[in-house]
Formats: structure tokens, sequence, C-alpha cells
């Protein structure tokens, strides 16, 4: 059971299980502090990643709409085409008459139109003789020409297409806008009608060719074609030309943060044909919008709708990693400040500590002082008083400690009181034990007892204890450093306050000394 000394001193001084608890309570926050903040930078990390996904997202399906809009134009293209071959409207102008023969090239071509048919039209060059009016390859003229207020709205809406053409079994071609009018040479050739042909789409459908190298700009190009079907008779192809530099300037056109945009083809080929793509197999084939990691970087692939392809958005990892670290840092920051504040109060408490420590112990010995015994006395006084039981109060002097300095020096001196000191503190044991250092060769012992006739036991170990240290002192009677006491015993009804047993005890010590020292005199009981 812990006496009022132990609890005056935990009341004082903090016990270590305290600075323990104080020690793992931040540790403990900073635990969490570190969770929680590695918990959102993982969510942090998860938005960014989730951010890509939609804005890339977002942007294959504006490609989609895009590329539906022209699967639209080239369907309607195909459905008027068919139309005008059933005879549903013609031309009032007879296209043979306006043909040209170029026997340089085997072929011919299509001349000025009188009136306002001269404006704005395409060009049209074939292979062979010149067509007689009413033939087949005549109705198909007529019918592209037909065409070309479509071909010019198609045009007109998205400038960036290069050419729309109807390319005939019948070896012609209609394109427009004409080359020419971009200073470019084109005539119908063999690479020409390799693009008509009912072989190339026999089901029929619009479809998008492979990339390829455009025969007039030579630059990248896909085609978006449709056959042309009177009947059950395949006539001729119509194609709506795309730069492929058109479409990566529209992915340019809304960038997705942190990431890059490439366009494949269904089996993981760079749409371009003409360089190896980076891309995993597996990012390609992954569902849509699914995000893979390989070799550092983030992958999100988007297959489209209108077209064989699949627009991959690729991002590098540390890029996410640093965005969501950005976002993660007031977080952090905070936790950092707590934890600072935490810590600078643990050591302000410590260094608080450590001045009271200061303030209440003697450097010397390690005991405490005289004002820590003064508070300590008033304190086992009172309770004492309210709780009955038995004090005992020892006033301790090293005999001619005067004389050992003066013979062995001051640094001596100091080392014999740190030595005292350790075996007073080593004797008294108890946890109701305590001792203080309460002048220059004086120290004071408050024990609790628990009958008054241990007092004169204790103070004659304390005394045997100083003896054993055999500490050599040639001006002592004695030869060697020894101890007087004095002390009483406070119990009973006793209203003796702290004074005055520190009295009765100086008093009993002046009786030690006057009878020979290196002995104890006990305030009602006989001397020794």
């Amino acid at each position: 059971m812990q006496t009022t000394t132990g609890r005056t001193l935990a009341a004082i001084e903090p016990t270590r299980g305290i600075r323990r608890a104080a020690v793992l309570a931040c540790t403990a926050l900073l635990l969490i502090g570190v969770l929680g903040s590695y918990h959102r930078y993982r969510q942090n990390l998860d938005t960014e990643t989730r951010q890509l996904v939609q804005e890339a997202g977002e942007v294959a399906a504006a490609l989609d709409h895009q590329l539906d809009l022209y699967r639209f134009s080239i369907d309607a293209l195909a459905l008027d085409a068919a139309d005008m071959l059933g005879g549903l409207y013609t031309l009032n102008i007879d296209i043979t008459d306006q043909l040209l023969q170029e026997h340089a090239r085997g072929g011919y071509y299509l001349g000025d139109l009188p009136g306002a048919w001269n404006r704005d039209i395409g060009e049209l060059t074939g292979l062979g003789p010149l067509p007689e009016p009413g033939s087949q390859a005549a109705r198909e003229m007529d019918m592209a020409l037909g065409l070309t207020p479509l071909f010019q709205a198609i045009r007109n809406r998205d400038p960036s297409l290069p050419w729309i053409y109807y390319v005939s079994a019948q070896q012609f071609v209609y394109i427009y806008p004409p080359p020419r009018e971009q200073g470019r040479d084109f005539f119908f050739s063999d690479q020409v009608k390799q693009l008509a042909g009912p072989a190339l789409n026999p089901e029929r459908r619009t479809r998008w060719t492979a990339a390829y190298r455009d025969l007039v700009t030579q630059a990248p190009m896909v085609t978006l074609s449709r056959p042309v079907y009177e009947g059950d008779s395949y006539r001729g192809t119509l194609g709506l030309d795309i730069q492929l530099q058109s479409l990566i300037q529209r992915l340019r056109a809304r960038p997705v943060p942190h990431a890059s945009l490439q366009l494949l083809t269904r089996d993981g080929r760079d749409l371009l044909g003409d360089r190896a793509s980076t891309v995993p197999k597996a990012v390609v084939s992954a569902r849509p919008g699914q995000v893979l990691s390989h070799d550092g970087d983030s992958y999100a692939a988007f297959p489209l709708r209108a077209a064989d392809w699949v627009l991959v958005a690729r991002a590098p990892r540390d890029a996410l990693a640093w965005e969501a670290l950005k976002a993660t840092s007031l977080m952090a920051g905070a936790v950092l400040a707590v934890l600072c504040c935490l810590l600078l109060m643990v050591l302000l408490g410590r260094s608080m500590q450590q001045v009271q420590r200061m303030a209440i112990k003697d450097a010397l010995t390690g005991l405490y002082n005289r004002r820590h015994f003064d508070e300590v006395a008033r304190l086992e006084f009172a309770h004492r008083r309210r709780n009955g039981g038995w004090l005992g109060l020892a006033i301790v002097d090293i005999d001619y400690f005067k004389k050992y300095n003066d013979h062995y020096g001051h640094q001596e001196g100091d080392r014999v009181l740190a030595r005292v000191a350790q075996a007073l503190r080593s004797t008294l044991q108890r946890e109701t034990d305590g001792v203080f250092r309460v002048g220059g060769e004086e120290f004071a012992v408050l024990v609790k007892l628990g009958d008054p006739a241990d007092m004169a036991l204790l103070l004659e170990r304390l005394c045997q204890a100083i003896r054993d240290l055999a500490t050599p002192h040639v001006q002592s009677d004695w030869q060697r450093v020894t101890l007087s006491l004095g002390a009483t015993v406070i119990g009973g009804d006793d209203t003796t306050d702290v004074d005055t047993a520190y009295r009765q005890a100086d008093a009993a010590l002046y009786r030690a000394k006057q009878g020979g020292r290196n002995r104890y005199a006990l305030e009602a009981y006989a001397e020794r």
C-alpha cells in the first residue's frame, strides 16, 4: 500500500509510467496520423485515377460522336445515290458531251460545264473510251455530279476532310473538292481502281479502311467507305477520306491531365500502321475504362462504337501519385503540425519537470533538498494527525566533516557526501522511507513506523552502514567517517507539528554529539 510519502513524491514528480504513457499516446497519435494520411492519399490516388478514366472516357465519347456523324454522312450519300440511280431524279444535262479525251493517259476527264453547273464541282477522270450517252457509266456520272451539293455540305461542316469521292466499277472517279484547285495533278489509275469492287465489302456495310498514305497528299489517311448498289448490281463505292492528323488534333484539343492518348486497332497495332505500339495487349482487351498498370504507367482503354479502334489513355503512375500527394499535403501538414505541437508540449513538460526536479533535488547527492523536505514533512504530519500511526524523524550529521574537508580537500568532501547519501538511501529501502539533504553535511530521515521500537533499529542500521563504508578520516577519533543521529518518534494522540519535531530531533542530535559521536540519540529512549 502506498503511503503519503509515496503519494506526495508521485504528485510532485511524475512517474516513469506516466511518461511512458505520454510517449505511447504521442506514438499512437503519430501512427493514427500516418495511417489517416495514407488512407487519404489512397483515396486521392483513386480520385485521380477515376478522373483519368472519366475524362478519357469523355474524349472517347466525343470522338465516337464525330465518327458517327461521318457514318451518317456516308450512309446518307449512299441512299441518295441509290435513289438517283433508280431514276428518282436526274440531271438536265448530258455529261458525256462535256467529257474530253486524255490520250496521253488513255482516258478522259470532265471539262467545263455550261452555266451554273461549272461552279464548285468536283473533278471527274476515267480510263478507256468516252462513255456513250445513256450508258451505265453516263448514268453513274449523272448520279455522282448530283451528289455534289451533299459533298459540299459535308465538306463545309468539316473542312478538315480532304476528299469525298465516288469510284465506279466503270473505271472513273468523281472526287470533291477537285485536286487541281490545290495545284495537284490527279487522274484515275489502277490504284484508284482498287478502291472499288464488290469483293472488298461483301457485307455491303459502311466500313473503315486500314490506315494508308493518300495518293495525292501522301498524308496518313483512313477512309470510311460504303458500296453503292442498284438492286443487286454493284455500281461503285462512296468514300470519305479522313486525315489521321485531324483526329489526333481533335484528341489534343481536349487534353486529359497527365495522360497521353493513342488510337489503336482492335488487335493492338498503332492506327498509323507504320510504328509499333508499346501498349500491352492486355490493356487493349480489357473491359472499357478498366485501369491496368504496366512498367510504372496506368492505362485505360475505351473501344469505340463507330469504328474498329480503341482509344488508350496512358498516364505515368508517378504523376498520378504526385497529384494525390499534393492533395493529401494539407492533411499531412495538419497531422505534422499537431504532432509537432504534441512533441513541443512533451518537451516543454519534460523541461518543466527537469526544472522542478532541479528545484527540489540536491545536485551533488541526488537526494531531495530542504525545500522538498519541508513540503513532504508537512503533508506527512497532517496525514498522521488525520489517520493516526507513527512517524519517525531523524537528523543525521557527518562527524567532523569540516576537519575532513580541511584535511582532504573539498573535492574529496563532495565524494564523501555522495557516498554517505547513497548508503543512507540504500539502507532506507522501504517505500515509506525518505532521506533528504537539509544542510551542508546534514541529512533528514522521515519514515513511517509500524512500531515505535523500530526506530532505534533503523538508526542503528544507518550508523552501521556508514561505518561499513570504512572511509578513512584521520582527523576523527574513530579514524573513519561516522555519523551522529538525533531522532524523535511521533504517534498516538501527539499533536506535535513539523517544526517542533525537528527541534526535538535536533536536540537529540546534540546529545549524540555530546555523548561522543558515532551514535544516535532517540527522544524519549535511552541513549547509546
